[in-house]
């Protein structure tokens, strides 16, 4: 930990962090805490400079890599004899944007050109036709890295929304929305999701 907070007092670091995210980290470190972004640079520390006794793992298999940073796939690899992974993940369904990748070159450039395969799985079972539409034209705006999801043949009511009008007028619209598909009896659930708890 004294050698990574040391690290980030360079000039170098200085180029590439910026000042907040690297006095954050370094008064961390001097409290013995350890954010979550920093386990992965540790950890490509401590195996670069003593090593293992022997790899712990075979192969690794990771899923929702969208969350995942080159830096923690680099820190795996150290686990291992040879490199060994399945990798599996949609960049449309990252949590956190400042946390993941936003393009699958991000971790291919890991590996080897020779030693990977990249395969892309764009067919959804999951919706309707009017679902996977509708997000495809909201998601289309994250970039090259994203292709629009393929539905398969299932039919559905239109997406509705409600794009205008006061916080007050679109809560007061759903309340509406919900009691009324209660009182029609069509759905045995409804939920109603929100992006945060507090505005849950």
């Amino acid at each position: 930990a004294q050698l990574y907070g040391d690290l980030l007092g360079t000039p170098e670091a200085a180029e590439l962090i910026p000042l907040k995210a690297r006095t954050a980290t370094m008064k961390a470190l001097k409290q013995k805490l350890v954010q979550p972004e920093d386990l992965a640079p540790l950890v490509y520390i401590q195996l670069r400079l003593y090593g293992l006794d022997q790899p712990v793992y075979d192969h690794i298999v990771i899923d929702e890599a969208q969350d995942y940073s080159p830096f923690q796939l680099e820190a795996l690899k150290l686990c291992q004899l040879h490199s060994s992974m399945t990798i599996l993940g949609d960049l449309q369904q990252g949590i956190h944007r400042y946390a993941g990748i936003t393009s699958w070159t991000e971790l291919t450039n890991v590996f080897d050109e020779q030693e990977q395969g990249y395969f892309e799985l764009d067919r959804s079972y999951r919706s309707t036709m009017e679902i996977i539409d509708f997000a495809n034209r909201i998601l289309g705006s994250m970039g090259d890295g994203v292709k629009p999801a393929v539905p398969v043949f299932r039919s559905g009511e239109p997406v509705e929304t409600m794009e205008h009008g006061t916080d007050r007028e679109r809560l007061a619209e759903a309340v509406r929305t919900v009691r009324d598909w209660q009182e029609g009896g069509s759905y045995r659930t409804v939920a109603v999701l929100a992006r945060t708890a507090r505005s849950a």
